[in-house]
């Protein structure tokens, strides 16, 4: 008991030091250059995908670390013959930042790890859902930039989103789609 005690106490306090400094919500929208790899991939090609948007937060736990949780819908594919696969996905993105810069710009990047949900899959005009995996698993790398305002901040990024977990559910495939996406976003400082 006096262990557990002493945990938490101790917990307390370090989290005490690294307190929430701000709290920020906002919005990104982005477009995306898609590829996909492995077993199966042969032939295919990169895609555009013009809608990537998200709901995003930002939990400052110290003036150089924040976390950033969002809620996206994102669009990834490939061009295989004549024809473009999309594959719509509803996540939940956390990417740990580390911040850089003075008040007026201010420099980041961030990793972290993306879950995503199939709400839709197409080839064309053909419904490919039920042959595609319904869960998505991505880690997301990426940098940016953004310039403070008195209630908030607009930014850009560029991010990397790999691939991790197999997009088909055909046997003899191992396909991964990944991601370079370029963002536009503002976030508002909702508390201190």
């Amino acid at each position: 008991m006096k262990k557990t005690i002493l945990t938490i106490a101790i917990s307390a306090m370090t989290l005490g030091a690294f307190a929430q400094t701000t709290l920020g919500i906002g919005a990104r929208y982005g477009v995306g250059i898609n590829s996909i790899s492995g077993t199966g991939s042969q032939g295919a090609e990169s895609s555009i995908s013009a809608l990537n948007a998200a709901i995003i937060g930002e939990v400052g736990l110290h003036k150089n670390f924040a976390i950033q949780p969002e809620l996206s819908y994102t669009t990834k594919g490939y061009k295989f013959l004549t024809e473009t696969a999309n594959v719509s996905y509803f996540g939940l993105n956390v990417l740990p930042k580390a911040k850089f810069g003075n008040d007026q710009i201010e420099g980041f990047v961030m990793a972290g790890i993306g879950f995503g949900m199939n709400i839709s899959a197409k080839w064309g005009d053909l419904d490919i859902k039920e042959n595609t995996e319904s869960l998505d698993l991505s880690g997301i790398f990426g940098a940016g930039a953004a310039y403070k305002l008195t209630s908030g901040k607009i930014f850009l990024d560029a991010r990397y989103n790999l691939g991790l977990a197999n997009a088909s559910k055909a046997a003899g495939q191992d396909l991964k789609m990944s991601q370079i996406g370029i963002n536009v976003g503002y976030i508002h400082n909702i508390g201190k």
